[in-house]
């Protein structure tokens, strides 16, 4: 491990300790945002709770395990089917700033270890919104859970394209 992920893995855990001693249904990102594992709809699977309340569920899965691919408004149906709903533009905005956009080292979407990520299945998926593009609503925002930090739109058509569905609940 490098000498920067030591570091960050040092800051991560104390700041944990200094906060909430040793609890492992917590998780610390790099800025110091805790995550807090949430059982209130297992329908969500491995959940957790972002510092404003706002509890995002697992990658929705196949039967076999694999990441479940689906246009967006099958993404929004899937959702509300199990209680909950698509997180919107403004509230992936708010994931990246907890997990580091705009800090010197940058957006991360793994805990300090560098292997363990702060939402299971978050990093290199891109994720649907429940948001639209204002000037063209055959496109809805997306996120992607790389260490890009992208929220974006580009060509991703609602009807269309078949990307990776994380529902949120409060």
């Amino acid at each position: 491990m490098g000498s920067m992920a030591q570091a960050r893995l040092q800051r991560a855990q104390s700041r944990l300790l200094q906060l909430t001693g040793k609890n492992e249904n917590q998780r610390v990102s790099v800025t110091g945002a805790i995550f807090t594992r949430d059982t209130s709809n297992p329908k969500l699977g491995e959940a957790y709770r972002d510092p404003s309340g706002l509890i995002w569920g697992s990658v929705v899965k196949t039967s076999q395990g694999a990441t479940k691919h689906m246009n967006e408004y099958d993404a929004k149906r899937y959702c509300e089917s199990i209680g909950a709903r698509l997180p919107t533009k403004v509230e992936f905005e708010q994931l990246a700033r907890y997990l580091g956009q705009g800090t010197a080292e940058g957006y991360d979407p793994y805990l300090a270890d560098g292997k363990t990520e702060i939402l299971p299945g978050l990093a290199d998926r891109w994720f649907w919104s429940a948001s639209v593009v204002s000037y063209n609503r055959s496109f809805a925002w997306y996120f992607y859970g790389g260490f890009s930090h992208y929220v974006g739109y580009n060509d991703f058509y609602r009807n269309f394209h078949s990307i990776a569905v994380r529902c949120v609940d409060r």
